[in-house]
């Protein structure tokens, strides 16, 4: 009987309880969630960079063609600055193809690039600048010429969308990111 009693204790002593199981997976989903965070924090602010590079380099090709076609995208009078255009930006200004154009010396940019989240960028001549929106940064609760992107929930505006059927009545949506012309007096 000894023999029998001593190969069950052997057995007993030589694996994991379900207990040490249950804390070892538990430390391994911990570890886990949190490297997805950050990873995920990463992700976001690697396209917000994205999206700022590329609206730099678009506005560097709005300020050729304006210095080419002798036209005035960034610096304009009150009331064209009040005319509320909002447009993808090759609808409001050619940079890509445009063979009408006294000047036009482009293309500009190669092609324009669709945001991070894919949405097109766009124009816009009197965008409220709010808290919290990046790029607005100094310019809270101004108007501004803008090149911006409508940021990762794609949508530009809560509330009467600005530029298309009546004057702006609606919150700012934060998560946009914007890039100044012009700011409009």
């Amino acid at each position: 009987m000894s023999l029998v009693h001593l190969s069950i204790t052997e057995n007993k002593k030589a694996g994991f309880t379900l207990m040490e199981l249950l804390v070892v997976v538990a430390i391994i989903a911990i570890l886990f969630i949190a490297v997805a965070m950050v990873a995920q924090t990463s992700i976001k602010r690697a396209r917000v960079a994205k999206a700022q590079a590329d609206l730099n380099r678009i506005a560097k090709a709005v300020r050729q063609y304006e210095l080419d076609t002798e036209s005035s995208y960034i610096k304009t009078s009150l009331n064209e600055c009040k005319n509320e255009s909002y447009s993808p930006i090759d609808d409001k200004i050619p940079l890509v193809a445009d063979d009408s154009q006294q000047g036009w010396n482009g293309p500009y940019i190669d092609e324009l690039p669709l945001d991070p989240w894919g949405s097109p960028y766009f124009y816009m001549d009197y965008y409220y600048c709010g808290e919290g929106v990046v790029g607005c940064e100094g310019y809270e609760g101004k108007y501004l010429r803008v090149v911006a992107s409508h940021g990762p929930d794609k949508q530009g505006f809560q509330g009467t969308q600005l530029g298309l059927a009546e004057p702006y009545s609606g919150t700012l949506d934060k998560d946009n990111i914007v890039l100044r012309l012009f700011t409009c007096p």
